[in-house]
């Protein structure tokens, strides 16, 4: 009898224990949705270089859709790059109900990588473009000071005559930026527009030379340009000397390294600037476009509709002028002088750049795009790149991860935060 009733008192603890646990669990399901018949999932892949714009409207366009149609939505955002993106939904291992690629020339190219004599078009090949941004150079304030960078061959002269000369772009083969930033070097080292190139000119062995000399001083090939700027930023110019990012990102994360220079962290002259290449430019009209699948039903249809024309909405628009990017609609003058200055790297307008159209160049030209990167590409860089990530980033990932109990309680702490804001 004596040695049950010991027994009994460590059955109660373990019972709680056990029970505490999936109490705790199930609510952690039913805050997560797991258990909400009611809630529609809307899955959203797109560019990373738009995540801090986009994920700065979820919330909103979540409550205004409640509001006006009593119906429950949680969108799902999934940030990738480009090419990565269109071949996932190509292979069927992503399913969104929207895709925003970098540019609209990826629509049609996601189109032919599933033909198969009998699938309709997988999306739109006109899709709305919300924004548009272009590709440049993006160098520190005191580096482009010292060094006057106006043109790709100033890049070239570089990677040829400093051997402290740093530079990155993401891999063409994952990422759109990566793709126009080598549009534009074969443009410039052939000394014509990227409309006129030939497949001669991507064969041409001087032009071959010209490129491995530029590629031979690039340290990091990303994924994403989104990750690649994160991390131009958080390794600083010791690390990279210029890089091919979108316009918006040199917008966004000098906001970033301004505030570092009110903390007293870096130097004022540790800023990012924009460089617009003379030779020519790539513009990207991020398009969203709602996929035609069986897994897009009629109910997501006309959700995915409504976030679209929700994007186009004035305060919306100017929300992405916030985020560095030209807007699609009229947006006030006063805005956009507040946003494109040379205090934030960037130009006014850019009413006088050389514009290249991927869309009026020769199909088998950017075809074989990717294939001259491989050829002329940095040869000390053949192991794989990580994502931009540095220390800073798992510090927070290991503090939740830091028992049990914390890491229940997470998406609890989220949803009553969320409620009560």
């Amino acid at each position: 009898m004596v040695e049950i009733a010991r027994r009994i008192p460590v059955i109660i603890i373990l019972t709680l224990l056990i029970g505490s646990v999936v109490v705790l669990d199930l609510s952690r399901r039913y805050l997560s949705g797991d258990f909400a018949s009611d809630e529609i999932e809307l899955e959203i892949l797109y560019s990373s270089e738009k995540a801090g714009w986009l994920e700065s409207i979820v919330d909103e366009f979540e409550e205004i859709w409640l509001e006006e149609h009593n119906q429950k939505v949680r969108l799902v955002m999934v940030p990738i790059g480009t090419a990565k993106g269109t071949i996932q939904i190509a292979q069927g291992a992503s399913q969104p109900a929207i895709w925003s690629p970098a540019s609209s020339f990826w629509l049609p190219l996601l189109n032919t990588l599933i033909e198969n004599g009998n699938s309709d078009p997988i999306v739109n090949d006109v899709s709305p473009s919300a924004v548009f941004s272009p590709t440049v150079i993006a160098t520190w304030e005191f580096y482009q000071e010292e060094n006057n960078i106006s043109s790709l061959d100033d890049i070239h002269s570089l990677s040829v005559n400093d051997p402290e000369f740093t530079f990155a772009h993401t891999d063409p083969f994952s990422s759109n930026s990566g793709f126009t930033a080598v549009i534009m070097q074969v443009a410039a080292a052939s000394g014509i527009s990227a409309e006129e190139l030939v497949l001669g000119d991507l064969e041409n062995e001087e032009t071959k030379q010209w490129m491995r000399e530029l590629q031979s001083s690039v340290i990091h090939y990303g994924s994403s340009t989104g990750f690649l700027a994160k991390f131009m930023v958080s390794e600083g110019p010791q690390s990279i000397k210029a890089t091919f990012v979108y316009e918006n990102l040199v917008v966004e994360k000098n906001k970033e390294l301004d505030f570092l220079i009110a903390q007293g962290e870096i130097p004022e002259d540790q800023k990012l600037v924009a460089v617009y290449p003379e030779e020519g430019v790539v513009y990207n009209d991020h398009p969203f476009a709602i996929l035609n699948r069986p897994w897009v039903d009629t109910t997501i249809q006309v959700i995915a509709n409504g976030f679209i024309d929700f994007l186009f909405e004035p305060e919306i628009q100017e929300r992405a002028v916030e985020y560095g990017f030209r807007p699609q609609t009229n947006v006030s003058a006063t805005v956009l002088a507040d946003q494109f200055r040379s205090e934030n790297g960037v130009r006014e307008d850019l009413d006088d750049l050389k514009i290249f159209k991927t869309s009026d160049m020769d199909g088998k030209v950017v075809q074989r795009i990717p294939d001259l990167w491989s050829a002329t590409r940095s040869r000390s860089l053949d192991e794989p790149q990580s994502e931009g990530l540095t220390t800073r980033d798992f510090i927070l990932p290991a503090l939740l991860g830091i028992g049990f109990l914390a890491m229940v309680l997470q998406p609890l702490y989220s949803r009553v935060r969320r409620y009560y804001r």
